[in-house]
């Protein structure tokens, strides 16, 4: 992930994505009662992607050795910034699962609106390409029926 996070045309998607699975996965679970703790546990058993199995099991060694997990978030370049103020308010609040879920549903709002302005913006592009691509085909194939029909 850091050789990815330092391509400067995916750093931004990829923060923004990393951010949004780690706090969709964890929301839910601190939502309904589980500790802190106990949550990291299940992601490191559990998570389909084996980066961030490895990111739960530091984040819990870092717990243990009683480190606070907004500045555990913190060192960490490949979530967003705002990641750690977010978790230092949902722990003032005592509602962490609660403010997870409500930065992960607007990541996720975030993201969307993003890659819909990309492909407004790509799609007649696209089009273009395509269009072209299949007048080249046409003529290509036309040409030769032409030349016929010229020397007649």
């Amino acid at each position: 992930m850091n050789v990815l996070i330092k391509i400067p045309l995916i750093r931004n998607y990829l923060k923004h994505l990393l951010t949004y699975y780690f706090t969709s996965q964890l929301a839910p679970l601190l939502k309904n009662g589980l500790s802190l703790y106990d949550t990291l546990k299940m992601i490191e058993k559990d998570s389909l992607l084996t980066f961030f199995q490895f990111d739960a099991k530091d984040l819990s060694y870092g717990l243990r050795e009683g480190d606070a997990f907004a500045d555990l978030i913190k060192k960490r370049n490949y979530y967003l910034p705002q990641l750690s103020s977010i978790i230092l308010l949902g722990e003032r609040k005592g509602n962490l699962g609660a403010e997870l879920d409500r930065f992960s549903n607007y990541l996720f709002q975030q993201m969307y609106e993003k890659v819909y302005r990309n492909i407004q913006l790509f799609q007649p592009v696209f089009l273009c390409l395509i269009g072209v691509f299949i007048l080249v085909l046409f003529l290509s194939m036309m040409m030769p029926v032409f030349s016929m029909l010229d020397g007649w």
